[in-house]
């Protein structure tokens, strides 16, 4: 795992790195891993519109091409509804404010173009029942987070150096490199 940090004095030792960072990022209980949440079987070429479900979501995001303001919107909304032409989606209402009717038409033609038929998307703004795929992403970066501290701190070379300095590591300054692998 690829990593930064910054060595300070020495001061007092704060809990594992990697229920640090889980406080941090707000997860009051620790979320299974972020791995769990996506289909890593789904390829679009194999699924027709009409088996998807919507778990998903998130593994069929990137294949839509979509950029910008509709990205962030489509990775900030969950699928409610799949009909044979309809795909219902929720938005959260943090979000809502990103809502406009030419994002729903470029998602529809993105979902389209991907399946080739005909697909109406419907956004509406309130409480996902699922997960989105910018919460998924933003748990990935949490425990690829976690996964440097606890290497940083479980690392023989680091602790002697952190020793020789009479120094303390700031979990704060610990930077991940790389997403969690896969």
């Amino acid at each position: 795992v690829g990593s930064e940090m910054c060595i300070r004095d020495s001061g007092k030792s704060p809990q594992s790195g990697a229920e640090e960072v889980q406080k941090q990022a707000g997860q009051e209980d620790p979320v299974s891993d972020p791995r769990a949440w996506v289909d890593p079987t789904l390829n679009s070429d194999a699924v027709d519109f009409a088996n998807l479900k919507p778990e998903h979501w998130a593994d069929l995001l990137p294949k839509l091409n979509l950029s910008g303001v509709t990205l962030s919107l489509a990775s900030n909304c969950a699928v409610d509804s799949l009909s044979p032409m309809n795909c219902g989606l929720t938005l959260s209402k943090h979000h809502g404010a990103m809502l406009n009717n030419t994002h729903e038409k470029r998602i529809s033609a993105a979902l389209s173009k991907l399946f080739g038929q005909e697909i109406k998307v419907l956004v509406s703004v309130g409480e996902a029942k699922s997960i989105t795929p910018a919460e998924i992403e933003s748990h990935r970066q949490a425990f690829a987070l976690a996964d440097a501290v606890e290497f940083i701190e479980n690392d023989d070379k680091i602790k002697k150096l952190i020793d020789s300095f009479d120094g303390k590591l700031e979990r704060d300054s610990i930077k991940a490199n790389r997403k969690r692998k896969e």
